[in-house]
């Protein structure tokens, strides 16, 4: 039987590692109260609006 190519076996280890990982962090923050668009949080415009603007002073764009 002939060997396969290394670089077509890390291409297919590496794809399927980066698959896993990117669906393990989506489904964590899914989790998460402020990420979650399937059940959310409702939250008051104020507060929105405040925390909008606290994020936007924290890095010097207001």
């Amino acid at each position: 039987m002939v060997s396969r190519s290394n670089v077509r076996t890390n291409a297919i280890v590496f794809s399927i590692l980066g698959v896993v990982v990117g669906l393990l962090i989506h489904f964590i923050v899914l989790s998460s109260p402020r990420y979650n668009w399937i059940d959310p949080v409702l939250v008051e415009p104020e507060a929105l609006i405040n925390t909008v603007v606290a994020g936007l002073t924290c890095c010097g764009l207001m």
